[in-house]
């Protein structure tokens, strides 16, 4: 809903306002009611004090003043009158919150800047542009929002990330839709972005989070099946095996060289086996 949405980004679009004291920005344009699903409710602001509101061409007279002191808006129409305060204002879009209620605001779309009334949309397009900001959904399809320093395409370690709309984001793991990044998070920036490959061997699915894409580390996160492992060894394939402890990867390997060392091991016995029988013989 625009309301909630509204609710979220409400003190983070405040930067991007113009002053409410230019009321001169919001006289004779057609304000409409945006974000409720019922008849259009049109405002136009008159220089002389009157506002006209208008639904399905039925026009209520009413009053509204810009109170210099409280920085407010005060409307009177029929239903009562009502104050306004903290406000957002810019050529398309004026946003005024109920004075004591937090959740509460008139949103208002200028119909001739924004005729498809998509406050949301808008809005989300300045905040993006002003903080260079890039969208990205994860896997369970909510999304992220990350604040470059960098026009990049991708996401870098030590941007900062929040939630959409730009809520705090809680610490810990986040993993990118389609694909096979996840970033860690923490104090609200990327600590390291890792690459998430799977290996499949003896019916086990074994997924590790890369810190290097193009290869397995010590400390590179294991599961195995879905589940963290045991500590043990484990066979990526024929030959390549890892070492884990406690969910960790410990070590690399390669059954080759064990095998080798078997192979010496045993040259070596038989070698010293002849030797002794000549020594004897």
């Amino acid at each position: 809903m625009l309301k909630d949405y509204i609710k979220k980004v409400f003190p983070g679009i405040l930067e991007f306002s113009i002053s409410l004291d230019k009321t001169s920005s919001i006289l004779d344009k057609p304000w409409v009611v945006a974000g409720i699903d019922q008849a259009k409710e049109k405002y136009i602001f008159k220089k002389n004090h009157e506002l006209l509101i208008s639904r399905e061409g039925k026009v209520e007279m009413g009053k509204w003043e810009f109170l210099d002191e409280a920085h407010s808006f005060l409307i009177r129409r029929e239903s009562g009158s009502f104050l306004y305060n903290k406000g957002y204002l810019d050529k398309a879009v004026l946003i005024l919150k109920v004075d004591g209620r937090e959740s509460d605001y008139l949103t208002l779309a200028n119909e001739n800047v924004l005729p498809d009334l998509d406050v949301r949309g808008y809005l989300e397009k300045i905040r993006y542009r002003k903080h260079n900001i890039l969208k990205l959904e994860l896997e369970d399809g909510s999304f992220v929002e990350v604040e470059r320093d960098y026009d990049t395409s991708f996401p870098i370690v030590g941007n900062r990330i929040s939630l959409a709309g730009g809520l705090a984001i809680p610490p810990g793991k986040y993993r990118l839709k389609n694909d096979q990044q996840i970033l860690e998070v923490a104090k609200g920036k990327i600590r390291s972005i890792l690459q998430l490959q799977q290996y499949n061997y003896n019916n086990r699915l074994i997924e590790i989070e890369q810190q290097d894409p193009e290869d397995i580390n010590e400390g590179d996160y294991v599961t195995v099946n879905g589940l963290a492992p045991l500590s043990g060894v484990y066979l990526l394939s024929k030959r390549r095996f890892i070492s884990v402890h406690n969910g960790k990867v410990e070590n690399i390997g390669y059954r080759k060289y064990y095998r080798n060392w078997i192979i010496a091991g045993i040259i070596f016995v038989l070698l010293l086996l002849l030797l002794l029988f000549g020594f004897f013989a």
